[in-house]
Parts: C-alpha cells; structure tokens; sequence
C-alpha cells in the first residue's frame, strides 16, 4: 500500500514479557504526509506495569526558549514547606529601598526554591509511577500468599503516599492550564490533557498573514508583530477637547482625603485574599497562592514596599514589569487582528493595583448612586 515506517528509538521491541520479545505496535504513514511533516520520529517510551510499551509519535517540536521559573502550588501541600521558606526569607540580607529589597529576596527565593525542588522535592509524575509499581508488586504478592505485618503496613502506606501523590499532581495540572472551576478531588486525566494541548497550540504563533500572503517565518511574524502594536498603541498629533468645557461629578473633601491614606495590613490581606490562587502568575513567577500562604512571613516586607509607595510614589522597575501576551480571539486565527493583547503583571504589583481599585471602586460607586 506504500505506506512508510520509521525506525523505533529508544528500543527495539514493543512488547515483551519474561521469555519473549516482539515487535507488535507500530505507526504507518503515507508519503504525503511525510513530505508536509519533515520531523516525523516514533519513540519507545517507559512501561509501568503493561506487557506493551507505549510508542509516541512526533512531528516536530515548537522552538522554545529555557523555561521560566513558576511557582508550584503542590509545593504549599510538601511537610514543613512553609517553615523552610520562613528559614530562607529571614536570611536573606539586602541594602537599598524596601521595594529593591523585596524584589531581591524574592529572585534569591526563587534560586532556593530550585534547588529544593530538584534535591527533595523531586517529580511528582515519577514518584507516583514508583509508588505505583512498589504497590503493584505488593498486590501481586498478596494474590498467591498471605502478606506479613510489615508487608501490611508498607501496603497501606504507598496507598496513602499515592493518595497524596495523586493530589499533588492534580492541583500543578489545575494550575498550570487554569482548570479554575474544578475542585481538589475532581480530577480528569483525559480532560485535562485535552485543555494541555490545546493551551499548548495556542501557545505559539506558527503562521500569521504578511502582506496578503501566509507566513512561516518566525523572525517576519516577530516583526510585524511588533511594528503592528507600535503604531496601534502610538498616538498622532491630535487635538484634545479642554476638560473644562466638560462638565465631570467630583468627589467630595473626605473621599479626597480617604483615597490618598496609608494602606493598611488589614485592606492589604483582604485584597490578597480576594484572588484565585491558581491564575496565571506574572513576570515574577510566583502565584497569589504564594502570596496567601506566605503572607506571615511576607507582610512585613510587602507593608514596607506599600508605605514607601505611599510617601515617594516609586518601586523598584523590576516589580512593575509586565509581560504582553497575544490570546487568539477565535480558532482559526491568522490574522494580527485576530489577537487581542493582555498584560501580566507581578504579584505586589497586582496588590497594589487592586487596592487601589477597591479605594475608588467604593468612592465612585458613591458618585453614582447619588441623585
């Protein structure tokens, strides 16, 4: 029939059990589709308990950059975790203005926070593919013969360390692709792979309409990306109306006065626990859920960054960086046009915008309910 088939990397054989080896699976394709993918490869990947290895079929990989750091809500679930972060933060010693100060503690957090991750912590996936098989050979055992005690009391702990395993992993996938409606416990393997893949295809601008013509090239999609929110976001000379023709409701003494007060711990923490924890992070890689969990031991650097604001009207520029990200408006979007642009913020940031957007929310909502 003419259809082709590429070697298997990673092993010879797709299916083998304690006498025999065979190659069993394999992926068939025709010539056409070869010659529109020019990357196609099949690998053996790592069985768990199955006779079969499962095969995964590429057609090539999106060019991507070193992954930034994120901050892994599942971390806040690990034994002590918070009582580690407290150890790090209060040895952190840095000289400058509290916002310059924060901004560093949270970048050398950010290295501890690696480290830990790769030396305790550890991958989630493969813990509980190891637990799995621990259990898996326990379970087998107990099939013929009758366990001992000790058997017994492993037996209940890998299922309680794959309980917890499972929770681990359910609450980075709710994170990581904004599942924000489902709860802990609701998990769905099959659903959250599909909205993976479907973040991971929005993800990318593969090709984008150039001058009437369809483009691949990624350098020309970054220029006209670039060029075209230039001149959206640029202003011509032109002639603005005088506010004082115009005439505008105004607040009164107090509310003026109320706006420009010191923020408080109190307004400050009800504001930070008004977030989802889970929504994306900013240019700072850490969620609010960091924030909420953390605040005991943050409070008394965030107040300082909010009370330095408040009297000099400045922060550190790192704090205020903001990230454009282009969020395809409809499926098939080829067209710049077709993608509308948002901002992410970093986390103080964000607070300090939303308690000020509290303040004037309550004081135009005044403004509007009176007669």
């Amino acid at each position: 029939m003419g259809l082709w088939i590429l070697p298997l990397e990673g092993g010879l054989f797709t299916w083998s059990n304690s006498s025999s080896t065979s190659r069993i699976n394999r992926f068939l394709f025709s010539p056409a589709l070869v010659d529109h993918f020019t990357h196609f490869s099949q690998k053996r990947l790592p069985r768990a308990l199955s006779d079969h290895f499962p095969i995964l079929l590429e057609s090539g990989r999106h060019k991507r950059g070193r992954p930034p750091f994120r901050f892994e809500n599942m971390w806040l679930k690990a034994d002590g975790f918070l009582d580690k972060v407290k150890s790090w933060w209060e040895n952190y010693l840095f000289q400058g203005s509290p916002s310059f100060i924060l901004a560093k503690k949270l970048a050398a957090l950010k290295s501890d926070l690696k480290k830990w991750n790769e030396s305790d912590f550890g991958n989630i996936s493969v813990k509980k593919q190891q637990l799995w098989c621990k259990l898996n050979v326990l379970d087998v055992k107990e099939d013929s013969q009758s366990l001992f005690d000790e058997e017994k009391r492993e037996q209940s702990t890998l299922r309680a360390d794959l309980e917890k395993a499972a929770l681990l992993e359910e609450i980075s996938w709710r994170q990581k692709f904004k599942i924000l409606f489902l709860k802990e416990g609701d998990s769905n393997t099959r659903f959250f792979h599909r909205i993976a893949n479907s973040n991971r295809r929005n993800n990318c601008i593969d090709s984008l309409m150039i001058d009437g013509a369809l483009s691949t090239n990624q350098d020309r999609i970054v220029d006209h990306v670039e060029q075209f929110f230039k001149n959206l976001f640029s202003e011509q000379q032109v002639q603005h109306p005088f506010s004082d023709i115009l005439d505008f409701p105004c607040i009164s003494g107090d509310n003026a006065a109320w706006l420009e007060n010191p923020f408080e711990e109190a307004e400050v923490l009800n504001v930070i626990m008004e977030f989802n924890g889970d929504k994306s992070p900013g240019p700072d890689g850490f969620s609010m859920a960091f924030f909420q969990a953390c605040w005991g031991i943050l409070k008394s650097d965030i107040m300082a960054v909010f009370h330095h604001f408040h009297v000099s009207c400045q922060f550190e520029k790192s704090l205020n960086a903001t990230f454009i990200a282009l969020i395809p408006k409809k499926a098939a979007a080829v067209e710049i046009k077709d993608f509308r642009p948002i901002s992410l913020v970093g986390g103080v940031y964000k607070i300090l915008a939303k308690v000020l957007a509290s303040r004037l929310r309550l004081v135009l909502g005044e403004i509007i309910s009176a007669p």
